[in-house]
């Protein structure tokens, strides 16, 4: 029989403290050698971690031009040209079906259409495979305007992320809240704001 893909959501409230117990947990997902995707990779960190730490084979996927060269020389300095492949490409047309053991999303989820997302992610894991996203959700709804401003998106609540990630076939597993260990990050930020 075959196994349905799984959906980890680990939830954090910082650019800190949350993305490494992703990434830990997701790594069940792709075994070392695993197919990776990182969905929104910025510079290519979370890329260059997975095919040093494991031995990944990762697809870089971003929509900014510029950072594909830069992923790229980034990974030939890390030695690992040969396992980190940056493309240019929306979320929602990354190519591959049912490509990879893990498909790994960390702050750019609350940048996606959330139903149509799920979807194409679900369709992009092998089966077995494991969805893990790390990302600010939005837990007081008075917040929101302030919120969306600063990342210029529509900050999401969790519920709405289960249920769009419930209605494309995907199971939540872990669900990792770590607030209150960046409390101090976001106490600042707001003031700030």
């Amino acid at each position: 029989a075959m196994s349905t893909p799984k959906t980890l959501l680990i939830v954090y409230h910082s650019l800190t403290g949350g993305t490494r117990q992703m990434v830990e947990a997701a790594r069940d997902g792709a075994q070392d050698g695993g197919e990776v995707v990182d969905i929104g990779c910025g510079l290519g960190g979370g890329a260059l971690y997975w095919a040093t730490e494991h031995q990944a084979h990762v697809t870089a996927v971003t929509n900014v031009p510029s950072h594909v060269a830069l992923v790229r020389g980034f990974a030939e300095a890390a030695g690992v040209s040969a396992r980190v492949r940056p493309i240019l490409c929306d979320a929602l047309s990354v190519p591959g079906r049912a490509a990879f053991d893990a498909v790994v999303a960390v702050e750019s989820a609350c940048y996606l259409p959330r139903a149509e997302w799920f979807r194409h992610a679900r369709t992009l894991l092998k089966p077995g495979g494991v969805l893990a996203i790390a990302d600010c959700f939005l837990c007081r709804p008075e917040l929101a305007p302030g919120f969306d401003r600063y990342w210029r998106t529509r900050i999401g609540s969790l519920d709405e992320y289960l249920s769009a990630a419930h209605a494309a076939g995907l199971e939540l597993e872990v669900r990792d809240d770590v607030s209150s260990r960046v409390v101090g990050f976001w106490s600042l930020t707001l003031e700030l704001m």
